[in-house]
Order: C-alpha cells, then structure tokens, then sequence
C-alpha cells in the first residue's frame, strides 16, 4: 500500500502565533479538495494489442503505467466468454455454440481422398518402388482397386505393410491429408463460430450507433480476466492496484479503504476526460447487477465503472417454493467483485462491491489495464 505524504515546510517560525496559524492550516488542508495529483503523470509511448492491432494511449503515474482507455479487446467467444458491447443480450448463443477443443477433431479420409492420397505416393518421383520394395507401380495400383473396397482403409493399410518402404511413405502421405482436411474443417469450424459473434455483436452496434469504438467493451468479472494480453506486462488492476493509483492522486490511506463509499473529494475529475492526469475516463455505462434476468444497461454517458481482479463469496437466506408447493429455506452463495466508479455528478471515487452475476446474467464493467514501471 502506498500513500503520499505532504511536503514538510522548510521555513522555521519562530513566532507562537504564527506556529499556531500555520497548524490551523494545515489541519484546513488535510480537508481541501484534491487539485492536483502529487506525482505529476507522464504520457508514454503507445501500446499496440498485437491481437487485434488497436493502438492504446498510456499513461505513467508513479510507479504504475495505466492504458487511458478502456480495453476494446473482443474475446472470441463473445458474450459467452462475458464480453458485450452496448446493449447486447446474454444468452442468444451458448459457449459450446462458438468454441471448441482442436484436439478433439478427428478427421477421418473418405475412400475417395484416400486413393488420391494412395495414388500421389505411388507416383511420387523420389520413389522407385521396383527398386525398394521389388513391386511395380502398376501392381501397387492394383493392389488398391481390388482389395481397398473390400477390406477397408485401416485393414488394406496394415496389409501393404508387406511392403515396408512404400508403407511407410502411405503413412505419411495419409497423414499429411488428414492434416490437410483437419485444419480445413478447423478453419471452418472457427470462421462459423466467428460468424456467430460478429453478427451478434454487428447487430448490437448498429443499434447502438458504435458504442466500442468510443468507450470500449464491458466484460463480466471472467469475461475481464480471460481479455488481459498475455504480452506487455499488463494486468486486470487488483483493488491494491487502484489504492496506489488513488494515493498516487492525494488520498490518505484511510480514505483508500472506504467501501461502498465516495472518497477523495477532487481525486476523480483528475481522472476525467478533461483532468491532468490523462486518464481520459469516459463515462460508459455499465450493466449493473439486477436480480432478475432482465438486462440493466444505464447510466451511459453519466458514470464509468472499472473491475478490480479481486472477489469474495457471500451469502443470503432465501424462501423458495419446491414443485410440492412447499417453502423452503436456502442459504444461496453469491460471487461478490470490487469496482470503481466515477461520475458526472461526483468529483470523487466510488470504491464499492457488486454481485458478479445473477445466475441468469453476468454484471459487466470496463476494464483498464495496468502495469508496473521497470
């Protein structure tokens, strides 16, 4: 934890009275409102996500380097994976609807690709049969129009191993098909899976007038953890990071661990668009945690909220009615994150906990990255 401490002055008083003014003061300032922050922040060479080639404004303020924008970073699974821009419902496609596990696709030859797989080992030219396996090119074809159909491909395969030289080449010849065909059907697989979110997420944008281009996208607590790069250094900003950012802006450490609360009187307009630090905060809304499976998209343009890679689990007792009719009482456990919040309406920071989901949807919250200064 980190905490900025007032510069001591200089200049010796002897006076009483004036000693006494000058602490009446200071006590009046430990109140002021933040003006500025007491690390002066620099503007860093730009950072590039080498996964999708948006370039990102950076910041440095102490020993922390933040993007000055939210991340817009869209996960391939879409809102399955807890990514969403503005507006988007959860639930349209399931995760088992736009991903996949390569290894588990197995590709097996039809006869057809196998004879052409057998018929370009037969002819390669770095190859004399005749001469390695005393059989001809003729024979070997033969071979496959009389006996493929009716012992099928594993069994004709095991059978040309009478021929280990031309055998071993067919082995590799099929694999280098099946290879082939595997990463057409994975090529096609994913551009499907593709398809899906894009027009999802098009359909979303188009009706939102281009929320991400200007705010970013909003992801669930894992949607925000699974979108870090693994390249840069950057990381989801836990709530200590945050607490070093708000002492770098003037916050005492006991204004720091306040929840649920405003602190910082001044601290956020540093960190608005217009403030000094460059943050560039951009109020962009969020989908705030409702109990039922009801979207709660609000507040755009009026608040900006950010995740902390933080959580903890609570409960809470509630009656539920069986199929007998009978009521019963349940302790349910929820998934509970940490976030910052600033508004329009505030000149300080939100430091607040939320659900992370509803069962029915997830909450979703802008992320900015940060990183350590080496």
């Amino acid at each position: 934890m980190y905490r900025v401490e007032r510069a001591k002055s200089k200049t010796i008083l002897a006076c009483p009275v004036l000693c006494l003014l000058l602490a009446l003061a200071s006590c009046a300032a430990d109140e002021d409102i933040i003006t500025a922050p007491r690390l002066q922040p620099q503007q860093v060479q730009p950072w590039t996500d080498l996964r999708d080639g948006h370039q990102y404004g950076v910041m440095r303020i102490g020993q922390q380097e933040w993007l000055t924008e939210n991340l817009a970073y869209a996960l391939p699974t879409g809102t399955a994976g807890g990514c969403f821009t503005w507006g988007e419902k959860e639930g349209d496609y399931k995760l088992e609807d736009v991903s996949f596990q390569p290894d588990t696709v197995k590709v097996v030859l039809t006869d057809s690709l196998y004879r052409l797989a057998y018929e370009a080992c037969v002819a390669d030219p770095a190859h004399d049969w005749a001469a390695e396996d005393n059989v001809s090119p003729a024979t070997l074809r033969s071979y496959l129009d009389n006996y493929l159909a009716l012992y099928g491909q594993e069994a004709f395969t095991d059978v040309m191993a009478y021929y280990p030289r031309f055998h071993a080449a067919l082995l590799a010849a099929l694999d280098h098909w099946r290879d082939e065909g595997r990463q057409q059907v994975l090529d096609a697989m994913q551009a499907r899976c593709d398809s899906i979110v894009r027009n999802h997420r098009n359909r979303a944008e188009a009706a939102n007038g281009g929320y991400a281009p200007q705010y970013g996208l909003l992801y669930s607590l894992d949607g925000a953890r699974a979108a870090v790069p693994k390249e840069g250094g950057w990381r989801l900003p836990s709530d200590a990071d945050w607490k070093q950012l708000e002492a770098a802006l003037g916050l005492s450490a006991a204004e720091q661990e306040r929840i649920n609360a405003w602190r910082g009187a001044g601290a956020a307009d540093l960190l608005k668009e217009e403030g000094s630090t460059g943050f560039n905060a951009r109020m962009a809304g969020c989908n705030a945690y409702l109990r039922n499976n009801e979207a709660q998209y609000i507040r755009l343009g009026q608040c900006a909220y950010w995740w902390a890679d933080d959580e903890f689990t609570s409960s809470e007792e509630q009656e539920v009615i069986g199929d007998d009719g009978k009521a019963t009482v349940e302790t349910l456990i929820f998934r509970e994150g940490i976030v910052r919040q600033i508004a329009i309406y505030s000149n300080a920071i939100w430091r607040g906990t939320t659900r992370t989901d509803n069962v029915y949807r997830t909450t979703n919250y802008s992320v900015r990255l940060v990183r350590d200064v080496k």
